[in-house]
């Protein structure tokens, strides 16, 4: 089992990218500063942990800093499915799974916390190696 923590809200999934129009040729999509960031506190959070094998289950839980008050009752402001793939790409990104493929089971939660808005990580190796191809 594997815990990580990265401190800081995650990136809002439309500020994720930014699109550069060159002079020429087509326009591209590169990483915004926020998804940097993010990636680079992750790394170092993950530290030596190396490679993870084999399937895996993943459980985000992210700490949003805002709440957003709709049908009489408030909620943490961010989106539910920006951390998962802030997360999928930035472990994929720092060498920690080779491949998002590896994750058969993934669960995510938001809650708000002011104070101390933050990325909770859970990774857990699946005992079966088991294939159905």
């Amino acid at each position: 089992v594997y815990r990580v923590t990265v401190r800081g809200t995650p990136p809002r999934k439309n500020t994720r990218h930014r699109l550069i129009a060159p002079r020429k040729g087509a326009p591209r999509r590169i990483n915004g500063e926020g998804y940097k960031a993010f990636v680079t506190e992750l790394a170092r959070e993950w530290g030596t942990n190396g490679r993870v094998r084999g399937r895996v289950i993943i459980a985000i839980v992210a700490y949003w800093p805002r709440q957003r008050h709709i049908d009489g009752g408030p909620f943490p402001f961010g989106d539910i499915d920006a951390p998962i793939s802030c997360v999928l790409d930035g472990l994929q990104a720092i060498g920690a799974i080779d491949d998002d493929v590896r994750v058969t089971g993934l669960a995510a939660e938001k809650e708000y916390d002011p104070d101390n808005p933050r990325t909770e990580i859970l990774i857990e190796e699946r005992n079966d190696t088991r294939t159905d191809d």
